[in-house]
């Protein structure tokens, strides 16, 4: 079963369709919510404060204020969530919320929505089965969009494909290099026709999406690998390091690691079963590995207690929105 994730500075948040996050936090609801529900119920509507920022000299201790900067505090009735970030004097952001609805969608269409890094970023996932497919390998694909934004004074959502493969829970990458159809912006509208037009506008985009998703499975599926031809893709994917005098092996231990749990994946995976010798198979295989296996780091200065969250905030962040990963990097070697 897909479990929703999380970061550890996760504030507040809600999940429907039982997908509840992994560590228990959050409203779980049994259906899909609409957009205005997801966004009360997150609590990433919330007001902001401006104050002046400024610090204690060292010398004659006094107060300097910093010129043209303002700290913004975030509050609802969820709680206080400190400071979330310092702009310029023309921040005019007043939370998350008016972003999340200039998406436009009037139907049930929110899997889950958070508010991570202290307030500083909120993420909603659009879920559109409308556009779930089954696959040329017999997969079911299911549609997802992610939708962030941060406080960073700007009026746009940025939209995300976030579809994924049922049987091993992969985020399906694309091998369209310039990235052009992974990501577009969405720009804040308040006028009710102008959001019906997003609401079309994202939605266009996940059918496409889809269909593009459904295209490349069949290429890749008719271009046949050798068990040599996945030896050079891992090679050429997770290169061995160039040794130097005074360096210790760590760095090959690491990238054989690496290379050998991809490809008992690739072998033994139950969902890799019929697959294995195309391109689509080592495709899936190292994005099992990237989305489910891969270790990443906790960030700096978290608590004993918190650092399981904290990579689990780093594997989403990556994988959904940073991108470029081994997983999206093997499309570039095997594409057609």
């Amino acid at each position: 079963m897909r479990s929703a994730q999380v970061a550890h500075e996760f504030l507040s948040g809600v999940y429907g369709n039982n997908t509840p996050a992994w560590h228990g936090l959050g409203e779980v609801f049994p259906g899909l919510l609409t957009i205005e529900d997801a966004i009360q119920r997150s609590g990433v509507d919330f007001g902001i404060t401006k104050v002046a920022i400024g610090f204690r000299h060292p010398i004659t201790g006094l107060w300097v204020e910093v010129d043209d900067n303002i700290g913004v505090f975030g509050a609802d009735e969820l709680g206080d969530h400190g400071l979330v970030g310092i702009h310029g004097d023309g921040y005019e952001l007043d939370g998350f919320g008016d972003h999340f609805r200039s998406l436009g969608f009037e139907q049930p269409v929110v899997e889950s929505c958070v508010l991570l890094r202290k307030g500083k970023i909120a993420v909603m996932s659009i879920r559109l089965p409308e556009f779930d497919l089954v696959m040329p390998d017999g997969s079911n694909m299911r549609s997802v969009l992610h939708a962030y934004s941060s406080h960073d004074g700007t009026y746009a959502i940025t939209l995300k494909d976030g579809t994924y493969r049922l049987e091993c829970a992969n985020m399906l990458r694309a091998a369209d290099a310039d990235g052009s159809g992974r990501v577009f912006r969405i720009k804040h509208s308040a006028q009710k026709n102008e959001l019906r037009r997003n609401a079309v506008v994202a939605a266009t985009y996940a059918q496409e999406r889809a269909d593009f998703h459904a295209a490349q499975c069949e290429k890749l599926l008719a271009k046949k690998l050798t068990a040599l031809d996945v030896d050079r893709i891992l090679y050429a994917l997770v290169p061995q390091p160039v040794m130097e005098v005074g360096m210790t092996t760590r760095s090959l231990s690491i990238a054989e690691n690496k290379r050998d749990a991809i490809k008992a994946i690739y072998a033994n995976a139950p969902d890799m079963q019929g697959i294995q010798g195309t391109a689509w198979g080592i495709v899936q295989a190292v994005g099992q590995y990237v989305d489910h296996f891969k270790n990443y780091k906790a960030g700096r200065n978290v608590a004993d207690a918190d650092k399981a969250r904290s990579r689990d905030e780093n594997r989403f962040i990556t994988t959904a929105i940073t991108g470029n990963t081994l997983a999206d990097r093997v499309m570039e070697l095997v594409a057609v």
